[in-house]
């Protein structure tokens, strides 16, 4: 049955249909806690606007997508079959500690290894993630800031993922990453508070006293943060916008090279750039569109007047 959406036909044969199925079919891909390697999709990605730009679309087709290794560590709780893309945060794979990001307050402590690893403890003292198989990689790391959400098809693969992380194992993960981020998301907002306080004392000098503002005692609420702001648009994205779509396999072992993650956000921007200019493209159109049936509109009121005023 084809899919209204996108022209895809599902073959309801590949879906689990009974109990008396072998259990390995019940599988999909993502699946929970599964590691996976990825390949991003530039065309997929655009908005369904951007896809009807040809410019787009062919600048979209000269892009080189590498493979990267991920971790999803979550998924929307159902899944349903007929739905073009489902979406699910990752956590991409790093060979070597991450670098130091001062500007953003990133460590190379916060970072979690993967085994297997050639050291014997991490700098902060974490344990490495164990899988139920060890992955082709030596002294890999996951860190929060190789965190993206992405989206892509629905995959019945005819046998379970070979490369997962167990539920345990997975909740210690995303504590350590929210912790992570937590600790840099804090000391962000301190350095913006004590700028602002710097700011608001020096404005300060000079003035007199009556005319500084006086404190009410009460804080005043934010907004919600980029980051809150970036989960919420996550999770509310309908198909027809653009979100990073990637095509994804369960077998690690067809990956010839671990790819540097900073070269997949690289392919990221690359692609908003994209749809950044196809979206003013229609904007312009759209402007013009509606110029030109403005003008018309008024030849056809300057005609009609003409032919009452001849009669």
């Amino acid at each position: 049955m084809p899919n209204a959406a996108t022209g895809t036909v599902f073959d309801n044969n590949a879906m689990p249909t009974s109990d008396s199925e072998p259990e390995d079919r019940w599988h999909y891909l993502p699946e929970f806690a599964m590691w996976a390697a990825l390949t991003i999709d530039p065309v997929a990605s655009l908005s369904a606007g951007a896809r009807g730009v040809p410019e787009a679309v062919e600048a979209c087709k000269q892009l080189v997508s590498k493979q990267y290794v991920a971790l999803v560590t979550r998924h929307q709780p159902l899944y349903i079959p007929w739905a073009p893309y489902h979406t699910y945060p990752i956590h991409l794979l790093q060979q070597g500690h991450p670098p130091a990001v001062p500007e953003k307050f990133l460590e190379p402590s916060m970072s979690v290894p993967v085994l297997p690893t050639t050291q014997e403890t991490h700098i902060s003292g974490r344990a490495p993630v164990k899988s139920s198989e060890m992955l082709p990689w030596s002294d890999c790391f996951l860190a929060f800031s190789g965190d993206h959400a992405v989206r892509s098809s629905m995959i019945w693969p005819s046998e379970p993922p070979r490369w997962t992380v167990d539920q345990r194992e997975n909740i210690r993960l995303d504590d350590l990453m929210f912790g992570d981020s937590f600790v840099a998301r804090a000391k962000k907002d301190l350095l913006q508070t004590d700028k602002e306080a710097d700011c608001d004392e020096a404005d300060s000098i000079g003035r007199p006293e009556s005319s500084r503002s006086v404190g009410t005692g009460v804080d005043v609420v934010q907004g919600d943060s980029e980051e809150d702001q970036d989960e919420d648009r996550f999770w509310q994205r309908e198909y027809s916008k653009a979100m990073t779509t990637v095509r994804i396999t369960q077998d690690l072992s067809r990956v010839t090279e671990l790819n540097d993650i900073a070269d997949y956000f690289k392919e990221v921007q690359a692609i908003e750039r994209i749809e950044k200019e196809a979206a003013s493209r229609v904007k312009e159109c759209r402007a013009l569109r509606s110029q030109n049936e403005m003008i018309r509109a008024q030849e056809i009121h300057a005609a009609v007047g003409e032919r009452h005023s001849s009669g």
